[in-house]
């Protein structure tokens, strides 16, 4: 067992939602190795809206970055740790968090785990260098649907707007932006309509 997390005696009480039981079971594994955390519950994200995040000092999930997309913040303050193949949206638009946020790759040892969530815990935000280096370097293709959203956004489309143009819900709008916020390395949507008319996404 490893050591306790630094700056206090008392546990950090640590709830996993994993993309499969058995990946969070690994990384329930990993912080158990350090004697600062206790793990109270573990679940997949279909079971997650049956528990409280009450008493909780971090949430982890875990997971590819697909499953994880639209796990991003509900508002709560509680320190989110992504354990992640891509960084997810939550990373690249921090203005949007309420709470502190890291994420470590999905490879990352029960060390680099730990020290991540115990930086989290001092109200740090944490980034594993390779996941950084990998969104940076990459731009991922917008789906079809995204492109739908995107593209009344840059005629001046209000979320309300496009939400009844296409149909949707004004979250599921949102979320799209967000998506598109990600993949274009961007956090806002004058900067994300330059980043698309840059890459030939969008037309001038």
């Amino acid at each position: 067992m490893g050591n306790e997390v630094e700056g206090g005696g008392n546990l950090v009480h640590t709830a996993i939602i994993g993309e499969s039981i058995a990946l969070a079971a690994h990384v329930k594994s990993q912080l158990e190795q350090n004697d600062g955390f206790e793990v109270l519950w573990v679940c997949t994200p279909h079971l997650s809206q049956e528990y409280s995040l009450e008493g909780i000092d971090i949430l982890v999930r875990a997971g590819p970055f697909s499953e994880l997309q639209e796990s991003l913040s509900d508002g709560s303050s509680t320190p989110v740790l992504f354990v992640c193949d891509k960084l997810p949206a939550a990373i690249t638009n921090l203005v949007s968090s309420p709470g502190p946020i890291g994420a470590v790759d999905l490879e990352a040892t029960a060390e680099t785990v730990c020290a991540a969530a115990a930086a989290l815990v001092q109200n740090l935000w944490v980034v594993s260098p390779g996941l950084l280096n990998r969104g940076a370097d990459e731009t991922a293709a917008l789906t079809p649907r995204e492109l739908d959203v995107l593209k009344p956004t840059a005629l001046g489309m209000a979320n309300r707007e496009i939400a009844w143009e296409l149909s949707i819900s004004e979250n599921t709008v949102k979320f799209h932006l967000t998506s598109i916020y990600a993949k274009l390395h961007v956090n806002n949507r004058v900067s994300a309509i330059r980043a698309a008319i840059d890459r030939g996404i969008l037309d001038i």
